[in-house]
């Protein structure tokens, strides 16, 4: 719920962003934990802008509601290991999966 627009502390306001920000972090995480990279190349700002934010003017705009929407991903995977590097854009770092695989039932 607080990833979506029906969270009450977003007001109404649609965080689509949000949950496709968590969705395609999830999928860099599982190529990561896949992977005998332990983190991506750089990503930068314009690169995650052609990514989610081809409806802003301004780079520095996307730039301010991509951070705003790292950090409500970030309250519902406290795990996710994302570093900012200040006018570049972020790297990926292998983080625990946000989400946990529910055990295979035993036979009975």
């Amino acid at each position: 719920m607080l990833l979506t627009n029906t969270n009450p502390l977003v007001k109404g306001r649609s965080r689509g962003q949000d949950l496709d920000l968590y969705t395609w972090l999830n999928a860099r995480n599982y190529s990561l934990i896949h992977s005998p990279s332990r983190q991506t190349s750089p990503i930068t700002w314009q690169q995650l802008a052609n990514q989610f934010g081809n409806t802003y003017g301004r780079l520095d705009n996307f730039i301010r509601r991509f951070k705003s929407s790292l950090n409500n991903v970030r309250m519902v995977w406290p795990d996710l290991n994302v570093e900012i590097i200040d006018g570049q854009g972020i790297i990926l770092h292998r983080s625990k999966r946000s989400v946990t695989a529910k055990p295979k039932p035993t036979g009975n």
